[in-house]
């Protein structure tokens, strides 16, 4: 089995009447018997895919999180996290001309981390005749990414060379929306963008080789979207 023993501490704190919140928390976490999918040639183009138990390792983090209303109506803020893992133990044993070697992978890129992530947002609500007001805007940004461990199906010649293809660069994501609140009729209705800037970027990935032919494939972040909701409360 794959277990975790996880440790936390922090603030959490509000100030100048109530109108800022500032949080930071600092976390450990030791990692055992780590199970991860690997796919591997089996031969007569036959592709295997398995769950094994990768390694032990640590991984500590820091995420803080600011948000300060300046004056009726406005409220901006942000957050940030800061995510540092890496495997204490990863060796797996594969056939080289028919004899068994050991590999040492500890130097393996964790699976889908991105060190660091951010976000920035600012909101606005404002009473009207109608109802409450509301508009929002975020932005997301993440850090660089190897989303797919393709080290983790070493053949006979070694250790498999990390693909471009499996690394995820840095990127952001604009999110906004407007909503406008009717009391009278107990609905709202929310004009919405998701990815507003349109942006392509790979969201997992796995990559392999069957007879010395590399196949990719990749799962791609919604396109930008856009639409309307309409609520009605009964």
């Amino acid at each position: 089995p794959e277990t975790s023993d996880a440790y936390e501490a922090g603030i959490k704190s509000r100030f100048f009447d109530r109108r800022v919140l500032f949080n930071l928390t600092y976390y450990h976490t030791d990692y055992t018997n780590i199970q991860r999918a690997v796919s591997f040639d089996a031969g007569n183009n036959t592709i295997l895919t398995a769950t094994r138990n990768a390694a032990g390792a640590k991984i500590d983090g820091v995420e803080g999180e600011l948000r300060a209303a300046l004056f009726d109506g406005l409220t901006i803020g942000g957050n940030m996290a800061y995510t540092d893992a890496r495997y204490e133990d990863y060796k797996i044993t594969i056939r080289r001309g028919g004899v068994p070697t050991v590999l040492d992978l500890s130097n393996v890129e964790f699976q889908g981390l991105y060190k660091w992530t951010y976000s920035l947002m600012d909101a606005y609500d404002k009473p009207t005749p109608f109802g409450k007001f509301h508009a929002q805007l975020n932005w997301s940004h993440r850090s660089a990414a190897n989303l797919f461990e393709n080290d983790s199906y070493a053949t006979d010649s070694g250790p498999a060379t990390p693909l471009a293809e499996t690394r995820q660069e840095a990127f952001g994501v604009v999110d906004g929306s407007i909503s406008l609140d009717f009391d009278k009729l107990n609905s709202t209705v929310t004009v919405w963008a998701k990815n507003a800037l349109d942006k392509r970027y790979k969201q997992g990935m796995l990559s392999l080789s069957n007879n010395g032919v590399p196949y990719t494939w990749a799962l791609f972040g919604d396109p930008a979207t856009y639409g309307v909701d309409l609520t009605v409360r009964f």
